[in-house]
């Protein structure tokens, strides 16, 4: 499947299911390919389709919540102690770094 993937109305779906992915969840999880180029709703409709996504991701979901978890109490202390070093700077700096390199291994980077 190439990037000229669309709905048979015509609406774009590669750009879009590239955040699935990161989910774990592929074109053909959520859609039925008509070619090589196009993809169609399932034959229950987009609102079946729609209803599948929470089952089809919430292992990953889960996986994220406990990942960010475990960054915030990692992170939490530098947040409390602002008051008394005053060093924003430095903490949002390290935080957007951290946080950023958190989401890397499950599929998630700056450039989206």
């Amino acid at each position: 499947m190439h990037t000229k993937t669309h709905l048979s109305k015509g609406r774009p779906v590669a750009a879009e299911i590239i955040r699935f992915n990161a989910y774990g969840v592929t074109a053909v999880d959520l859609f039925n390919e008509r070619d090589e180029a196009f993809l169609e709703f399932l034959h229950e409709g987009p609102s079946a389709t729609a209803a599948r996504i929470p089952d089809l991701t919430a292992v990953a979901e889960q996986n994220l919540v406990e990942l960010l978890g475990e960054w915030w109490q990692e992170h939490a202390g530098a947040i409390s102690a602002l008051p008394v070093h005053r060093r924003l700077r430095d903490v949002r700096s390290e935080l957007l770094h951290t946080f950023a390199e958190t989401l890397v291994p499950i599929g998630v980077n700056r450039s989206r």
